[in-house]
């Protein structure tokens, strides 16, 4: 029973890792924060060091998402921007309910290692929430924005 805990944490750390690092491969497709926290963990790759990149890019995730939200309700129809409003108040429930199970789950666990997948899960929330509603932004505001960075 135990041999099979510490093999099915072992693959779950190598599927993370390979998530996480999208195959090793950036391109110029490569969001600004994701190459920010790459690079800021190829600095200081100690699990302090990536927890302490992994917040720096949740929080430039979070001011991506207020500024995204902001522009997406600036170009849609009120009916729709009742729809996103309702939308993001639930996924921001959501979001608080994984951030709890997160925890819970994180909580039980022994090493040092877990404190970076702890911290990436839950900036991938908001890392996730942002790419789905750039999907949802008019193309050309999308290019003001590929301009601007």
């Amino acid at each position: 029973m135990r041999r099979s805990y510490v093999v099915t944490s072992i693959l779950i750390g190598i599927i993370i890792i390979l998530a996480r690092t999208g195959g090793a491969a950036e391109n110029e497709h490569t969001d600004p924060i994701d190459k920010f926290q790459a690079e800021c963990e190829k600095k200081d790759p100690s699990t302090g060091g990536q927890d302490a990149c992994i917040e720096q890019a949740e929080k430039m995730w979070d001011k991506e998402l207020n500024k995204d939200y902001a522009k997406l309700m600036e170009a849609l129809q009120p009916k729709e921007r009742e729809l996103l409003k309702k939308s993001q108040l639930l996924w921001i429930k959501q979001r608080d309910s994984e951030r709890e199970l997160i925890e819970g789950i994180f909580s039980h666990v022994r090493g040092t290692m877990y404190a970076p997948w702890k911290a990436y899960d839950s900036m991938a929330l908001v890392r996730d929430r942002v790419l789905q509603l750039r999907r949802y932004l008019p193309e050309e505001i999308l290019d003001q924005q590929s301009d601007q960075q």
